[in-house]
């Protein structure tokens, strides 16, 4: 510890004698610059942070309208196809059944009836096929 507070002192003191003068033509052009900087990037008045505000809140409000209308459009375009398709449908009455209908009626009551040993073929079952 007392080596640390050693070599800390040994530091100070070489950097106390460090002492870089800098030339009084550097010195005053960095200062120049510096300024130069500050005055091309000075805050905005409040009349000009005022015109800000209002434009976003101009901007949201344009985008609120077309948002909107697009909407509105969209929605109405929806409803035609809708029931333009609604008109196109045509329900008939069936009389007979054919026998293709006979046959696909047979399979969903087999089917049905069936269920439990479709889905678990292993599973015992109650009754006999």
């Amino acid at each position: 510890m007392m080596k640390d507070n050693n070599l800390e002192s040994t530091f100070k003191k070489q950097a106390d004698k460090l002492n870089a003068e800098v030339r009084p033509k550097l010195w005053d052009k960095l200062e120049k610059r510096m300024d130069d900087h500050y005055a091309s990037t000075s805050p905005a008045s409040p009349t000009q942070i005022v015109q800000m505000e209002w434009m976003r809140y101009a901007a949201a409000f344009a985008l609120l309208i077309v948002g909107g209308f697009l909407l509105s459009k969209v929605g109405s375009t929806n409803k035609t196809k809708s029931s333009r398709m609604a008109n196109n449908f045509v329900i008939e009455e069936v009389n007979q059944v054919g026998e293709a209908d006979q046959t696909y009626k047979e399979m969903v009551d087999f089917s049905h009836k069936y269920y439990n040993t479709l889905i678990n073929p292993g599973a015992k079952r109650k009754t006999p096929l």
